[in-house]
């Protein structure tokens, strides 16, 4: 939907080298496309699971003007009501989902963030050591920074 030629054979072998190289390695996830169904989303994070990255971040699709999916947000009046250019966020449900409630995919998005943070947080010493700098920090709302309970 947004043309991202992306292949996840290729995504798998990036973190490896990443890793090889002594760097930390996060990963972008997104959902809430149009007529996205559950099936899709869990596939989206099933791989997120598989995949080797120290941090994650899934955040809700967007819709920017100008770009094809704006065009089929629009064509297909899928903007959420008070959707407000002015204010994007990815943190908001911008587009009408198909088969969950907007309360209810926000709220595995979360979900979604804090598992995949939290096993990225046990998987390696230096990915707990890098968290470990964020304790404290005022981030109500950031999806990022979960933190595994002592």
């Amino acid at each position: 939907m947004i043309g991202k030629r992306l292949d996840l054979n290729e995504v798998v072998r990036t973190c490896e080298l990443a890793h090889r190289a002594g760097l930390l390695v996060h990963a972008n996830f997104m959902v809430g496309f149009p007529f996205e169904t559950a099936s899709q989303r869990e596939k989206t994070m099933k791989f997120a699971k598989e995949l080797d990255a120290d941090s994650y971040s899934v955040s809700l699709v967007t819709p920017l003007p100008g770009t094809r999916l704006w065009e089929i947000v629009r064509e297909n009046d899928l903007f959420m009501e008070g959707f407000n250019l002015n204010r994007v966020l990815y943190v908001y449900v911008s587009i009408k989902p198909c088969d969950i409630s907007p309360e209810k995919l926000y709220e595995q998005v979360c979900d979604f963030n804090r598992e995949l943070n939290e096993a990225g947080q046990r998987r390696r010493p230096e990915t707990a050591r890098k968290y470990s700098l964020f304790k404290g920090k005022k981030a109500c709302g950031d999806r990022k920074y979960h933190f595994l309970e002592e």
